[in-house]
């Protein structure tokens, strides 16, 4: 890998070595940019031919919409957002590094992130990673010792058994609580109408 050059530290290079609090500043800004722009990108007409092409691509192909391009468009805005990303992880770490975000755990924690709070969400990214980064974090602590990437295999199998369980995620479960609390509303406010009426 390559180390990132010793520079003057201050906004201008956004770079320091003595404290970590305007990463997280930056982090958090760089969040919402992204946040917003996936949002924006949801409720536009692109968004529209996303959701078109990902549903029924001959469909959406009948109705004028060049899936090649707006598949084109999609990656590109994608790899746009993660070099954004990428940027921000290199000056946090001081090195550029291949194995650091291209290993097969690094892309299967993304993947998972994205599995487990809901694909095809906004939020279900946001939510996975709450979930998942702590649980990592925590099975690295009390298995990670034993040996054997004992701590890998069981974040594994509680992984597989969520995404069994719930395949729309973090994001399902909210929804469907939503949708019950909702039904039981009209279904209480209809008992009260009978009862009243």
């Amino acid at each position: 890998g390559l180390d990132y050059p010793l520079v003057e530290e201050g906004w201008k290079n956004f770079i320091w070595y003595g404290t970590k609090k305007p990463y997280y500043y930056g982090a958090l800004i760089l969040f919402f940019i992204i946040f917003n722009v996936v949002r924006w990108i949801e409720r536009n007409r692109f968004g529209y031919y996303l959701v078109a092409v990902r549903e029924d691509q001959e469909a959406a192909e009948s109705i004028g919409i060049n899936s090649t391009i707006v598949k084109l468009m999609a990656m590109a805005t994608s790899a746009f957002l993660a070099a954004l990303c990428g940027a921000f992880f290199v000056q946090y770490n001081f090195r550029v590094d291949p194995p650091m975000v291209m290993s097969l755990s690094m892309s299967m924690i993304f993947v998972l992130i994205t599995i487990l709070g809901g694909a095809g969400t906004i939020l279900g990214p946001l939510m996975g990673a709450l979930v998942l980064i702590p649980l990592q974090e925590y099975s690295r602590a009390l298995w990670g010792g034993l040996g054997g990437g004992l701590d890998l295999i069981i974040f594994g199998i509680l992984i597989v058994v969520i995404v069994v369980r719930q395949p729309r995620g973090i994001m399902g479960i909210i929804s469907d609580i939503k949708k019950y609390s909702q039904g039981n509303k009209k279904i209480d406010f209809n008992l009260e109408k009978a009862q009243g009426g």
